[in-house]
């Protein structure tokens, strides 16, 4: 592996990300096992969208040649 670059999450990222996630999510769960991947963005997408979340600002992506290797999503506290 390359190099790991630190990035602000973009939408762009959600498929690769979903991707990422679908061996966790798999593992997690059996009723998940049989998720699709178009299913794992959806979910994906509307965990991302909850409101009081703020990807843009609290999710950060970590990148290897352009590919989602890893992620943080930070929860500040009020």
């Amino acid at each position: 592996m390359s190099n790991v670059t630190i990035r602000q999450f973009e939408w762009k990222y959600l498929d690769q990300l979903a991707v990422m996630l679908g061996d966790d999510v798999e593992n997690a769960s059996t009723s998940s096992k049989s998720a699709s991947n178009d299913s794992r963005v959806m979910e994906l997408r509307r965990w991302l969208k909850q409101p009081g979340l703020r990807p843009e600002q609290d999710c950060l992506i970590g990148t290897s040649d352009e590919r989602v290797v890893g992620y943080a999503y930070l929860i500040p506290e009020t």
